[in-house]
């Protein structure tokens, strides 16, 4: 495989870090979607432009089945040019409103509305039936986790970085569902935030440099971009 000219800063986390965090964050996931409050308010506008709450949901949903389907899938194949998942997650970026005419964003709405549609009832036995799938699989791995896997863009990000991307998606939506509806507990994992912060920091350092990552940090009047929003 190739690697992309982008610089990428160094990663400490592991396969089994990333791997327990993403399952406590779906456990946590499945508190937030049994609420009684997401269910009543199922069909209300959420706090996403243009999405229910059950829409919200039902993208939750599939992003977390996105990595059963890489686990059945077959290795990247060798001539795969190997890029940066927090460089890449940055793609998904909000600049303005009309970015949600992007075939990205549409393509998001139109899939959690076809998997909203089912119901809560329904979305929360599949999520539920999902996330004990994938546990009974990653519990189990036993030095078998691939090192890499192939996006839908042809190019093959780092497993772990693949697997912290799902639990941003999982946290970040579950938070998103909270906001919606007026959940204030319960609160996601220290595990999964952690590891969340690290990955969108990454990206931003390797999108805009350090100095200017360090710059948002500390002195506004310096910072000339908008490094530190992932999305």
């Amino acid at each position: 495989m190739t690697t992309s000219d982008a610089t990428q800063p160094s990663t400490i986390t592991t396969d089994d870090e990333a791997v327990d965090a993403f399952l406590a964050s779906t456990d946590w996931a499945a508190l937030v979607l049994q609420s009684d409050q997401v269910a009543q308010h199922w069909d209300d506008l959420s706090v996403l432009a243009g999405m229910t709450v059950g829409m919200v949901a039902g993208h939750l949903f599939l992003a977390t089945r996105v990595l059963a389907r890489q686990l059945d899938a077959g290795p990247p194949p060798p001539d795969a040019v190997v890029e940066s998942m927090p460089l890449a997650y940055r793609r998904a970026r909000f600049v303005n409103d009309d970015d949600l005419e992007l075939q990205m964003h549409r393509g998001v709405r139109d899939d959690g509305a076809h998997v909203g549609a089912q119901g809560a009832a329904v979305v929360i036995a599949r999520f539920d039936k999902l996330r004990n799938e994938l546990r009974t699989r990653l519990d189990n791995r036993d030095g078998t986790l691939p090192r890499t896997v192939l996006r839908q863009d042809n190019t093959a990000v780092s497993f772990t970085d693949f697997v912290v991307s799902r639990l941003i998606e999982v946290v970040v939506h579950g938070d998103d569902l909270m906001a919606s509806v007026g959940l204030d507990t319960p609160a996601p994992p220290p595990s999964a935030c952690g590891l969340a912060v690290e990955f969108l920091v990454r990206g931003a350092r390797e999108k805009a440099g350090d100095l200017e990552v360090l710059r948002e940090l500390t002195r506004r009047e310096r910072a000339t971009t908008d490094a530190l929003r992932a999305l």
